[in-house]
């Protein structure tokens, strides 16, 4: 039977108070910025993996494509990657922002290749090399995480952390020893009572550790799994610069006892390893994804589930090869309503959690500054008013539509 996940989120929650401000390791001096857009369309591309070649320093771009990436020592060439795309190099002089084009791969190309092999049989062999392609040490990262909740098209909720994350051993699949530890933050909630809804779903800095579904098999899928889903092969894709080979997958059956995916799985044609996945949870039976939707909600409040997506990459260490988790995101839609009302409102709620840096030498914290997985990040943060707050951390920078709501949150407070 699958593990219940105890991940917290908020949504749509109270406001924030403490500051868990540490201080920085190492001051990120040296900066570049600019925007990704595909070469043919001229469209901003998000999501695309950033990272300094010196010092392994990372982000990714935002939904207007534009991103930020900062590093202790000057930064010479940045490296941008992004399924479907030729991966690309660019040479850094001056400090003006620049925009990079990438190139799509030729779908001439990709149809090609020869794709041969059984789909099952790819993905059993991807899970039995996982503790080949996967780190064997404990390992510590600075990343960055983000949530944000939206009421309609409204904004009612954002907030923002630097985390430190802890994975043990991949070969294990277990998390019982991965933790997440808050450095600093800040949180914007609305001050409108009627946006204050206490509904507490899958996510929160965490997220990091319960949502690895190559580490955690409890989030997706165990040896045992294999038997509840189809699986078939699809167009290869390019990925920094290596094919992968492409499975789509999808239930066979209604009769598991939790909500099963649809989804698409990226292998690497030559090692086998898991690079990205992205799911969406199966709706067809609402209890069962309510289930691994919802943590807890008032009592007379009802939940309607209407999505939930997650996507999670892999990159390779240039350093020894191995995968480490770069980027993951999770979406949730839904509606609420209260009994004796009876008029639903639609909320999304979206948490994204990117891999800034690995830490060479190892810096465990202690279990007591491990964040609590049943609290809700808004209420250990301080509220957005330093326009500087985040100049000496990698984040994902905030697209335009987000900072006008962050501005627009501001003025509601004052």
């Amino acid at each position: 039977m699958r593990k219940t996940l105890c991940l917290i989120a908020s949504a749509i929650l109270c406001s924030c108070l403490a500051s868990f401000a540490q201080a920085q390791d190492s001051k990120l001096e040296f900066s570049a910025e600019g925007k990704v857009v595909d070469d043919e369309t001229g469209r901003p591309l998000e999501g695309v993996d950033v990272g300094t070649k010196e010092r392994g320093f990372y982000t990714v771009t935002n939904a207007d494509g534009a991103f930020s990436i900062r590093s202790d020592s000057p930064i010479s060439q940045v490296e941008f990657s992004l399924p479907g795309y030729v991966p690309k190099e660019v040479s850094i002089s001056g400090s003006a922002p620049f925009t990079v084009r990438l190139v799509s791969v030729s779908n001439l190309l990709k149809e090609s290749l020869i794709v041969d092999g059984d789909a099952r049989e790819i993905v059993q062999k991807a899970m039995d090399k996982i503790d080949e392609n996967y780190p064997a040490e404990t390992e510590t990262f600075d990343c960055f995480y983000r949530e944000t909740v939206r009421k309609k098209q409204k904004y009612i909720n954002i907030s923002e952390a630097v985390t430190i994350l802890k994975k043990e051993n991949y070969a294990k699949r277990s998390i019982t020893k991965d933790a997440v530890s808050v450095r600093v933050g800040r949180s914007l909630v609305s001050p409108n009572p009627r946006d204050t809804l206490s509904v507490k779903v899958l996510g929160g800095p965490s997220q990091a550790v319960k949502l690895d579904p190559v580490k955690n098999e409890a989030v997706f899928l165990s040896k045992d799994d294999l038997k509840l889903y189809d699986f078939k092969m699809a167009t290869p894709e390019m990925i920094g610069g290596k094919w992968h080979l492409v499975i789509d997958m999808a239930p066979n059956t209604e009769e598991c006892p939790y909500a099963l995916y649809y989804g698409r799985l990226y292998i690497d044609q030559e090692t086998l390893a898991f690079s990205r996945m992205e799911l969406s949870l199966d709706m067809s039976d609402r209890t069962k994804a309510i289930q691994m939707m919802l943590v807890h909600k008032p009592l007379g409040l009802r939940f309607f589930p209407k999505s939930m997506l997650l996507t999670v990459s892999y990159v390779p260490d240039p350093a020894d090869g191995l995968m480490r988790l770069r980027y993951l995101r999770t979406s949730f839609d839904f509606n609420c309503d209260w009994r004796k009302r009876g008029v639903a409102t639609s909320f999304i709620a979206v948490n994204e959690m990117v891999v800034t840096h690995r830490r060479i030498e190892d810096t465990p914290f202690s279990k007591s500054e491990a964040f609590p997985a049943s609290e809700s990040l808004s209420d250990h943060l301080q509220e957005f008013k330093d326009p500087d707050f985040w100049k000496d951390y990698n984040i994902i920078e905030p697209s335009e539509s987000l900072e006008h709501a962050i501005n627009r949150l501001r003025r509601s407070k004052q």
